[in-house]
């Protein structure tokens, strides 16, 4: 009872209180509902989904959070196959996209909310599904493959420029690339210390790789070197011990077990790139195998086991390993036969790709030779030259000369291919940058651009004579000029300079400077040698005993300052066009070696006669004789002088 009646004395007192503070009560009562108002709305709109059952096992049930969509798929291992790309991706493309594709993205953001991606084009894959099919049949005369070689290891091209050829060259009749990298491919861990500091990047590597293969569907061929011509590599001081010989640091010994573990790591990092992409084959190189038999392991061995043996323990590592087939140069089989050949297991382990650059192919490949290959392999290659086979440090290729090498190939091909119970495999049209790692650059990439249209077109035609025609109108076209090629005379033109001088390929401006550099270089030496040789006041003897008639030398020097004009005026032509398609390392290297030399000379030239200019302010000069050369004593000589 009590307790009863203190609660009604307490609940009389708050409503007394309340009733005398109504503003206050109100607004707190105002407040609550606009918060009960709140949540139950958040609540209708803000519905979170049902979980979507799952029929797996484990969970009760229920299926995990979906992850965020993924871009890329990271691949694992040789040969490994991609995982497909997600229709509903967004698109990746190398240029910005337009309006209409700007546009179609932002309606398909608005609607995500509903879960829906709507107007948006799949994803390009990043690697191709599987490897390209072989070519089957070819027109007669038509080898089954033509392969073009891209030397990167001279005068590597950005990438940028690579990527702008490519398509010109598939249309041209190429079906593949073989990239050779030595060391611009980007090694890391052991081998990183091999790579050029201007090697390519991983990166850029993919965005090419993934051009030619999944956008131009070009097969891919990567080239590494595995026994001669490991300059690269055996330069340094931590693979010296490696040499064949100490003083040449091209060949590798074939007797040591690091050698081998040397190799393979460059394969297997080859190939842990190149192997996204699916490709069927490995160059392993081995040409030129010069120094063999020599260090204190190897000369106890015969050569064919030193040559053939390594040869096959490569190839068994990366068919076996790698799961690629071999492909290996043919120069140091040649001479070995059949049974020799085959005690190695060669027949079973590699392709050959026999080379040679010359107009008469049989010259050095005799019929001898193909008996034998015909024997012991099941499937063979060819190799010729679009540049960089006629002289180490030529600037720009003989067409002429390209032209019949590719066309004497073709025919030889046709004659022998009925002798390989597999396959005659195809053409690879190489591209040497330098002869060896230590030599000067060839003709660049873009100087020899013009031979190689021409080359391709005929071995993709099958044949010249009779499709002289069809070959121009292909050039013309390929090639961008103003006008149709009308002619081709390769005798008056071998470098086709005069043919394709309106053209605007890629690189136009690095071939068109080859010729303005053979035209000033040319004047420049005819001036020099003028002064000094041909005329007699400034000659190296005048310069060293300062003995001239001062007359003679202005006028010997009258020309001169419009011929260094022209000479560095060919060093800034060439340095912005090599920029196009080099980085400055080429460009200054290039410059260093065809033109550099020419302005050394001039300067020294103006230089003395400067001197003498000022040593002849005395006006007098000596009496004759002069003096006899003290140098010349060592040919006994003056040692009678009056």
């Amino acid at each position: 009872m009590w307790l009863t009646a203190a609660s009604r004395y307490v609940s009389h007192q708050l409503v007394m209180s309340a009733w005398r503070r109504k503003p206050v009560v109100l607004f707190t009562i105002l407040a609550v509902m606009l918060l009960l108002l709140f949540v139950q709305y958040s609540q209708v709109v803000g519905e979170p989904r049902a979980p979507r059952i799952s029929t797996s096992n484990g969970n009760n049930g229920f299926k995990d959070p979906e992850p965020p969509l993924q871009l890329q798929s990271h691949i694992v291992g040789f040969n490994a196959q991609p995982d497909r790309i997600l229709s509903q991706q967004l698109p990746v493309n190398n240029n910005e996209p337009d309006g209409d594709e700007t546009k179609g993205e932002q309606e398909s953001t608005s609607q995500r909310g509903l879960g829906v991606i709507q107007n948006v084009k799949a994803k390009r894959p990043a690697y191709p599904s599987g490897p390209l099919d072989e070519p089957q049949t070819a027109p007669a005369g038509v080898p089954l493959h033509r392969i073009v070689h891209f030397d990167l290891k001279g005068a590597p091209p950005k990438i940028s420029y690579i990527k702008k050829v490519l398509p010109i060259i598939k249309e041209a009749g190429a079906t593949g690339v073989l990239l050779e990298y030595e060391d611009m491919f980007p090694y890391s861990g052991s081998l990183e210390f091999i790579r050029a500091g201007n090697a390519y990047k991983m990166a850029e590597l993919e965005d090419l790789l993934r051009y030619i293969t999944v956008d131009l569907k070009l097969h891919l061929i990567p080239l590494i070197q595995t026994f001669g011509h490991l300059e690269f590599v055996l330069k340094f001081e931590k693979y010296r011990h490696l040499r064949e010989m100490d003083e040449f640091p091209a060949v590798i010994c074939p007797s040591k077990n690091e050698s081998f573990t040397v190799i393979k790591e460059m394969a297997k990092q080859i190939m842990a790139l190149h192997s996204k992409y699916h490709v069927r084959y490995l160059h392993i190189g081995c040409d030129e195998v010069f120094h063999i038999g020599e260090c204190n392991i190897c000369n106890m061995r015969s050569k064919e086991e030193l040559l053939l043996g390594h040869m096959a323990h490569v190839a068994e590592f990366v068919l076996k390993e790698l799961k690629v087939i071999p492909l290996v140069w043919d120069d140091m089989m040649r001479n070995y036969s059949p049974e020799q050949l085959k005690r190695y297991r060669l027949h079973d382990l590699v392709e050959p790709m026999v080379w040679t650059y010359v107009k008469d192919v049989y010259r050095f490949i005799p019929y001898s030779n193909w008996v034998t290959f015909g024997e012991v392999f099941p499937y063979i290659w060819a190799a010729s030259a679009f540049k960089g086979a006629f002289g180490e440090t030529l600037t720009v290729p003989s067409a002429k000369g390209h032209l019949e090498n590719n066309i004497a190939w073709v025919e030889v091909i046709e004659e022998q291919k009925a002798k390989f119970r597999g396959q005659f495999r195809g053409l690879v049209i190489t591209g040497w940058q330098r002869y060896d790692h230590f030599a000067t650059l060839a003709e660049t990439f873009p100087a020899g651009f013009p031979s190689l249209i021409l080359s391709l077109v005929t071995a993709t035609a099958g044949r010249y004579s009779g499709k002289e025609t069809e070959i121009r109108t292909q050039m013309s076209k390929l090639l961008n000029c103003n006008d149709p090629i009308r002619r081709l005379d390769l005798e008056g033109d071998e470098y086709l300079w005069n043919t394709v001088s309106r053209c605007m390929f890629p690189g136009a401006a690095v071939f068109r400077m080859t010729e303005a550099h053979r035209d000033t270089i040319k004047h420049a030496n005819e001036y020099y040698d003028g002064v000094t040789i041909h005329k007699a006041w400034l000659t190296p003897y005048n310069v060293r005993r300062n003995f001239t008639f001062i007359d003679r030398i202005d006028q010997g020097l009258e020309e001169y300052p419009s011929v260094y004009y022209g000479v560095t005026a060919l060093v800034n032509q060439a340095k912005e066009a090599l920029r196009d398609v080099f980085d400055e390392y080429t460009v200054a290297e290039w410059i260093e070696q065809n033109i550099y030399p020419t302005v050394l000379k001039l300067e020294n030239l103006k230089a003395d006669a400067e001197s003498m200019r000022f040593v002849m302010r005395a006006r007098t000069w000596p009496k004759r004789p002069l003096p006899i050369n003290p140098n010349l004593q060592r040919f006994r000589i003056g040692e009678r002088e009056l």
